[in-house]
């Protein structure tokens, strides 16, 4: 029974872990939008008040736009620099499952042909089914940009 109750408490911690962390993921994109929008913005406001100036105005504005531009460079190259990092922590997790496929492959491939025959594995593999899902996520330069992901059910 008490065994019951951890495993309880530890799958409803791992729920509330992986919603806070998508939702802290969607904020965090969301925040990157409205940058971009405001950047945007500001600059086509800059860049209207540059096109009406006179000359003698003009280099003024034009370092009203360059230290606007410079900032928000800055902010691209530290999303940037984070995207970065995160791709490299999936990436070293996928060799390392990757890595331990190839060292026991016979034994992989054991575990995978027993999960299959198993009640779950067969109940799994009569409800897989390929999809195509459309992920369009927000680059750190506000372009929206598209994958197609092909999922499927895992066995």
């Amino acid at each position: 029974m008490q065994l019951k109750k951890t495993l309880i408490i530890f799958l409803s911690l791992a729920v509330f872990a992986g919603g806070t962390f998508a939702q802290q993921k969607n904020m965090q994109l969301e925040t990157l939008k409205q940058e971009r929008i405001q950047f945007i913005e500001t600059i086509n406001s800059l860049v209207n008040k540059y096109n009406i100036a006179s000359d003698i105005e003009r280099p003024a504005i034009r370092e009203q736009i360059t230290a606007v531009v410079s900032d928000q460079t800055d902010k691209d190259i530290v999303n940037r620099r984070k995207l970065l990092s995160e791709q490299k922590e999936r990436i070293a997790k996928f060799e390392a499952q990757l890595n331990e496929m190839e060292k026991d492959k016979a034994a992989y491939v054991k575990k995978k042909v027993d999960f299959i025959l198993s009640a779950e594995g067969q109940k799994r593999v009569n409800e897989f089914s390929y999809k195509v899902v459309v992920v369009t996520t927000m680059t750190s330069n506000g372009i929206q940009r598209q994958i197609m992901e092909f999922t499927s059910g895992s066995f």
